[in-house]
């Protein structure tokens, strides 16, 4: 059975040889590193598994290896949202987003990655193969570097990555970034859970107001993790990195929610796109928590529990 061990030894994964495939492992390294940087629209990437023993047992192990494999990428952020997988003509095809079209690159893989891909690849006749099939989302990749501050929020629509560029607000790939395997998989687990949250308050009804006190209080659990993981994100890329707080509910048109929650600092309120802090798009910002928010949409009273 799949494990979840990440100290397997690493190994390469393959793209196939197609000409109309779109990988960086084609380019030398300085082509590649331009191409990463001007080719920041997720793709539609296709990943192959031939089986070696074509029968049933041995299809539905490779199923299962196969799905560890998906899992294991997806956690690491080099996959995007989940993948459609079915058999075709005796070959196991997964369908999935990736982020950059060099997203699969060996040089991106964890360790947990490289020992469920050297596992899957023991289970085929041939070694597994990807390829980039197209470009029809309108997602954007960012990149940090360079970038004065990062927002960790989670998108309600679609799963991309939770730490976001600064500025642009551009979703940059976890593999990016240079923090451990586990805190990419912890991103990946918190942005979920965050999803789930965003889904609740929308269309829950009696939970609605328990789900918005998650995404809007500074001390709830959800919020506690994620400025956890904020920080750790932090100490290690050296870029000051910023929670996002929920901020729908106001009680007047006028309501500024004039302080941080966390604090009860002023909010700093300036053209957040032209200070040092790097961030846009957010109407309020407190640096020393590390917290930003937005003006609130409507202006009823906040709702009380059901």
């Amino acid at each position: 059975m799949p494990s979840s061990s990440d100290s397997a030894t690493p190994i390469v994964l393959e793209p196939t040889s197609s000409p109309t495939t779109r990988t960086s492992q084609m380019l030398p390294r300085a082509a590649r590193a331009r191409t990463v940087r001007a080719t920041l629209r997720a793709m539609l990437c296709e990943y192959t598994f031939v089986p070696r023993d074509a029968g049933d047992a041995g299809r539905r192990e490779l199923e299962d290896w196969a799905g560890a494999l998906l899992a294991r990428l997806r956690n690491n952020g080099q996959l995007w949202g989940r993948a459609v997988v079915g058999w075709v003509d005796g070959t196991l095809r997964a369908t999935f987003h990736v982020p950059t079209a060099d997203a699969l690159d060996d040089a991106h893989a964890s360790r947990g990655v490289a020992g469920t891909a050297k596992q899957v690849r023991a289970l085929c006749a041939e070694p597994p193969a990807w390829r980039i099939v197209g470009d029809e989302t309108d997602t954007d990749a960012g990149d940090a570097t360079g970038a004065p501050a990062l927002v960790l929020k989670a998108d309600v629509f679609r799963e991309t990555s939770p730490v976001r560029e600064g500025r642009a607000g551009t979703p940059v790939p976890l593999f990016r970034l240079p923090i451990g395997w586990d805190v990419r998989e912890n991103l990946v687990v918190w942005m979920r859970r965050a999803q789930l949250h965003e889904e609740l308050w929308i269309q829950s009804g009696r939970l609605e107001s328990a789900a918005y006190r998650e995404l809007s209080e500074p001390d709830s659990p959800l919020a506690t993790e994620g400025r956890e993981l904020a920080r750790a994100v932090e100490d290690v890329t050296g870029i000051a990195t910023y929670y996002f707080l929920r901020h729908f509910w106001g009680r007047r048109v006028e309501d500024a929610r004039d302080v941080c929650p966390a604090c009860r600092a002023p909010w700093a309120t300036e053209s957040l796109g032209s200070t040092p802090a790097g961030i846009d798009g957010f109407t309020y910002r407190c640096d020393p928590c590390r917290l930003v928010s937005e003006a609130a949409t409507a202006t009823r009273a906040e709702p009380a529990d059901a």
